[in-house]
């Protein structure tokens, strides 16, 4: 009886945070944003085999708090929202970001920040998970949160991660130039969590994600739209180092490199492999062998039966998944060029659950996941497009990723690669005018296909 008083308890002050949320300001209401329950997993349970990982990660993270440079900075990283961004992306663009001097900058930050924010609240409120601090019977740490106010929030999703994440997705469409280093920063912000104590590696990666699905929803909206214009105007500006830009990201500049078997991180990508294992003869399974095709033409079916739209009849969306698809495939390719990876069946030398495609992948690299990069990043786009359908969208973009690890082709590290740096293309194809004027296209085409 006392543990269903403490959940509900649990849940009134989640549900209370979520309405103080709400009155921040936002490019979208919570009930728009897309539902992280209904795509993502729910997370393991510490009597899990895949509980292993975050343990790990738990144990990592305390050995860094006393460092000067990565601990100091986690401590500061505990502060949430545009107070802290705004510092963190001052120091990347080389001038400061305030509510003054650059008004629209700081307003995209903000707003964006708190939609994110929004979206995991509402994922919190309805998923209840002991932070790490709670769970190993310890303290809060860092100087900008109440324990107690933590010990009454459900650590899954992260906030931070998610904050952190849209907020690097949304500046890095403005400044080209600083991609890479915005990219790093804002996925750093999610790895302070870890350090902190105050989520598990697994509620960082849900909230990055979730950050990523949020910000595509944002696009619809037009003050988005208008803030960034604004925002760039000051970029442009004030930047000293705006040249034109239309390049993409290179993911080595802000993706950790794989863990290789003499690191502790590697425990979480064997421990995943078996339990994905466990899969192979069951519907999951079947749909794994699915996947594998990798050809534009099949993610084009498997995207457009969602929204029950034939590709004759929206060429403009059809065009985007063909775009899309050729540059989320290339640049995983060239990552995989300069990260060789041994799969996992080469590496632990056992069969896959395709065997006909083992010698053909055989001396190719595992990291990162080019089905999860294309399966994401095209998920993302068509959250865009379809918001009606965004869920659905969602989960199947993810489960591209997940195929793969069941299959025996991927670790879990190798997917989380792939998403990552699927979202940063896909924030970057929003800067370059010919796709975003095709996108808008597909938009309308949408649009028009629903309409009675």
């Amino acid at each position: 009886m006392l543990r269903t008083h403490i959940l509900l308890l649990a849940c009134i002050i989640s549900t209370m945070a979520l309405k103080a949320q709400s009155h921040e300001p936002t490019y979208a209401d919570a009930a728009m944003l897309p539902d992280v329950t209904a795509y993502l997993p729910t997370p393991p349970d510490t009597a899990s085999r895949a509980f292993a990982g975050d343990f790990m990660r738990w144990q990592w993270g305390k050995t860094l708090r006393a460092d000067r440079n990565r601990g100091a900075k986690a401590n500061q990283d505990t502060q949430l929202g545009v107070a802290r961004t705004s510092v963190i992306y001052s120091s990347v663009l080389g001038f400061d970001i305030d509510s003054v001097t650059t008004p629209a900058i700081h307003r995209l930050l903000e707003k964006g920040g708190n939609t994110a924010i929004a979206s995991a609240l509402a994922a919190k409120g309805n998923v209840q998970r002991k932070r790490p601090f709670v769970q190993m019977n310890e303290h809060s740490w860092g100087d900008h949160e109440t324990e107690a106010e933590l010990r009454a929030t459900s650590s899954y999703p992260s906030a931070h991660a998610a904050a952190g994440w849209a907020t690097a997705l949304l500046l890095a469409e403005i400044a080209g130039a600083e991609q890479n280093a915005i990219f790093f920063n804002g996925y750093d912000y999610g790895t302070s969590r870890v350090i902190a104590g105050a989520n598990w590696q697994s509620d960082v990666e849900a909230g990055q994600l979730c950050g990523a699905a949020a910000v595509a929803l944002m696009h619809n909206s037009p003050d988005l739209a208008s803030d960034l214009a604004a925002a760039k105007a000051e970029y442009l500006a004030q930047s000293t180092n705006a040249t034109p830009n239309t390049t993409l990201p290179n993911g080595l500049a802000f993706i950790p490199a794989p863990a290789d078997s003499l690191n502790r991180d590697f425990v979480c990508d064997i421990v995943n492999y078996w339990q994905a294992k466990s899969l192979r003869a069951t519907t999951r399974g079947t749909q794994a062998i699915a996947d594998a095709d990798s050809t534009t033409t099949a993610y084009m079916k498997a995207f457009m039966k969602i929204i029950d739209i034939e590709p004759t009849d929206a060429p403009s969306l059809a065009q985007v998944i063909t775009q899309a698809t050729d540059v989320l495939r290339q640049s995983a390719r060239e990552m995989k060029s300069a990260r060789l990876r041994w799969r996992p069946y080469a590496k632990l030398n056992e069969p896959t659950l395709i065997g006909a495609d083992e010698a053909g992948y055989k001396a190719s690299s595992s990291h990162p996941s080019e089905a999860a990069q294309i399966g994401w990043g095209l998920a993302l786009l068509m959250a865009e497009i379809a918001p009606a359908h965004q869920d659905q969208i969602l989960q199947r973009g993810y489960e591209y990723g997940r195929s793969r690890i069941i299959a025996g082709y991927q670790y879990a590290s190798d997917i989380a690669a792939g998403r990552t740096m699927a979202a940063a293309i896909v924030a970057r194809l929003h800067a370059i005018t010919d796709f975003a004027t095709l996108l808008s296209a597909a938009k309308d085409e949408y649009i028009t296909s629903v309409q009675p």
